[in-house]
């Protein structure tokens, strides 16, 4: 049993093994190697595209921004089992806000019936959903907006490299 090196998720059986890291799946290798690359390109270039990005439109309802990724926080328990998870949301303050409220009352609803950890993990995810509906824009852009365009940008990247060059085949003995 171990962790992704990507996402965090816990490996009970199988996953993807590249270059000594562990990933829950070949998405999660993809997207880390997308995030490596995107830790090489330059700062400054990607701070441009960040501000641009935050500046925005907000892609999910058109409104005005400041765009940034606003997490949502659930929590779902059915008897013995329990899941909690993040859900970022690339938008606006009324957008984070909606989602924030829906991971609120679907883990008021769903999350305490589950033995231990939906009693234990509920109050948690809806404490996270209070603080992050309370909490304002600082009026600069997260970092977590600076690692979706690096990883954005990083696949763009890799999308128009010319791919590499197959060597010859070998010619075959008869």
């Amino acid at each position: 049993m171990g962790r992704c090196d990507n996402c965090r998720t816990v490996i009970l059986f199988g996953g993807v093994s590249t270059s000594g890291l562990r990933f829950c799946s070949q998405s999660c290798a993809e997207q880390a190697h997308l995030a490596i690359v995107g830790q090489n390109l330059p700062d400054r270039e990607v701070r441009k595209h960040v501000w641009d990005v935050y500046k925005a439109a907000c892609p999910c309802c058109g409104g005005d921004g400041p765009t940034d990724i606003r997490p949502s926080y659930r929590v779902f328990s059915l008897i013995f089992m329990t899941r909690w998870s993040t859900h970022p949301v690339l938008g606006c303050r009324s957008c984070g806000i909606k989602s924030q409220l829906l991971g609120l009352v679907f883990s008021l609803v769903l999350g305490w019936w589950g033995f231990p950890w939906g009693l234990l993990m509920t109050p948690v995810q809806v404490l996270r959903n209070l603080f992050a509906l309370l909490s304002g824009d600082n009026g600069t852009p997260s970092e977590a907006l600076d690692k979706v365009v690096r990883i954005r940008l990083a696949s763009e990247l890799a999308a128009v490299s010319p791919p590499e060059v197959a060597a010859p085949a070998m010619p075959k003995a008869s």
